[in-house]
């Protein structure tokens, strides 16, 4: 079975909480049977989790889907 995610290890992706709108690294990426795909990134020296459709390749991309 091959997997295919939108993010990989490494690449920097930007999200928005609230009002706020950061940017973060992918450090980990859970892959669970029937669950979404969850990416562990990490934010100004902690992480979250989050799911590939709370997250954006560019802040521009980011900025256009609000």
């Amino acid at each position: 079975m091959k997997i295919e995610t939108k993010f990989n290890l490494g690449q920097e992706v930007w999200y928005h909480i609230g009002s706020t709108i950061a940017d973060g690294e992918i450090i980990g990426i859970r892959i669970s049977q029937g669950n979404p795909i969850i990416y562990e990134v990490s934010v100004m020296h902690t992480y979250c989790f989050m799911t590939e459709e709370d997250l954006f390749p560019t802040k521009e991309e980011l900025l256009k889907s609000l």
